[in-house]
């Protein structure tokens, strides 16, 4: 069965952020913030380096916040990330010389949206951290410059808090339903796989149990013409029987990685018992084929006598045990929950 390719289960994937419309957004976003670099720069004819590399670190900022993986957002990216506000703020409007122009704030005003996806990536507390740490830096840039004081700072930056407080309103109510989203997903997935594996299933019973039929049909035909039966019906009977009961009692054994084993240790004369008490359907495809393919091998090693092989329930220490016994020996096998054989012991018979 072939497994669909897993996407992150978290914000990022309900959102699209890791779609190519977002990369799009992202470049758009990027050359905004270049713009009022650009316009600050020409109309003060000054902070040249400082306000090209608050440009350059917060495209590296909308990049983390696209492309780094977790939910929420790492630690150590999420503090960089809040401590971007206030020291390229103040890279630009703290350093000499000093700027009355009005929009010298930029990089504040920007980094608004970065903030709001910082508070959609699980961390709106730190969201507020870096514009509660921004506030003080443009306060004491309108003291300085005479601008009517650390209010005027503070009236500055209030437009900003509309943004962030309706992001953060946002990240409370979108976060938890993608978490309820996501978990209905699984479930979703996990209940098609459980069909898929039951359709598979039955499909290799019915073929079985059509192949009995065939093989059955021409020792009913003869019975019934009255022919009798000859000395080698007794065995064919026998495995006929045999098939059917793994049908009925051990449908989860019945497979085609263990199907032409048995068959072969039927034809040898063994008495194949096989007993389903686990669930197979469970486990996982690797695992499960690993015990089968484990299995098919026993009933390949004997040669005569009878083979028991029978699956447990879930909770044991192993997922399926062995017993096969021929003239001269009893061999008992373990196979563990990683379906390797993990136990094997022989033992003579008197």
């Amino acid at each position: 069965m072939n497994k669909p390719v897993e996407e992150p289960a978290d914000v990022r994937s309900l959102l699209g952020m890791n779609t190519p419309a977002a990369v799009a957004i992202l470049l758009f976003y990027c050359a905004g913030i270049a713009a009022p670099a650009f316009i600050a720069v020409h109309v003060t004819h000054s902070h040249v380096w400082q306000c090209a590399i608050t440009v350059v670190a917060y495209w590296c900022v909308g990049i983390a916040l696209l492309v780094v993986h977790g939910d929420p957002l790492p630690l150590r990216t999420t503090v960089l990330i809040t401590a971007a506000s206030p020291v390229m703020t103040a890279l630009v409007i703290l350093t000499p010389p000093w700027t009355t122009y009005v929009h010298a704030i930029w990089p504040s005003n920007v980094y608004m949206v970065l903030l709001t996806f910082l508070c959609v990536r699980g961390r709106t507390g730190f969201a507020l951290i870096a514009m509660a740490t921004t506030v003080p830096v443009i306060a004491i840039w309108t003291t300085v410059t005479g601008q009517g004081g650390p209010i005027t700072g503070v009236m500055l930056s209030l437009p900003n808090f509309g943004p962030l407080a309706m992001s953060t309103m946002f990240a409370y109510t979108i976060r938890p339903a993608a978490a309820k989203i996501y978990a209905a997903r699984a479930e979703q997935d996990s209940a098609l796989q459980r069909i898929e594996k039951e359709a598979e299933k039955r499909k290799v019973l019915d073929q079985r149990l059509r192949d009995l039929a065939e093989a059955a049909r021409p020792l009913v035909e003869q019975v019934g013409d009255g022919r009798g039966l000859t000395p080698d019906h007794p065995k064919a009977c026998e495995a006929l029987e045999s098939q059917l009961s793994a049908i009925l009692r051990g449908s989860g054994l019945v497979h085609a990685v263990v199907n032409p084993s048995a068959d072969a240790a039927r034809d040898r004369g063994v008495a194949v018992k096989l007993f389903d008490d686990g669930d197979l359907d469970e486990l996982d495809d690797e695992v499960r084929e690993r015990l089968l393919r484990g299995i098919a091998a026993e009933l390949d090693e004997v040669q005569n006598g009878e083979i028991i092989i029978r699956t447990v329930p879930p909770g044991r220490a192993e997922l399926a045990t062995v017993r096969a016994q021929s003239d001269s020996t009893v061999r008992r096998v373990g196979f563990g929950l990683s379906g390797e054989l993990t136990r094997s012991s022989v033992r003579s018979v008197a």
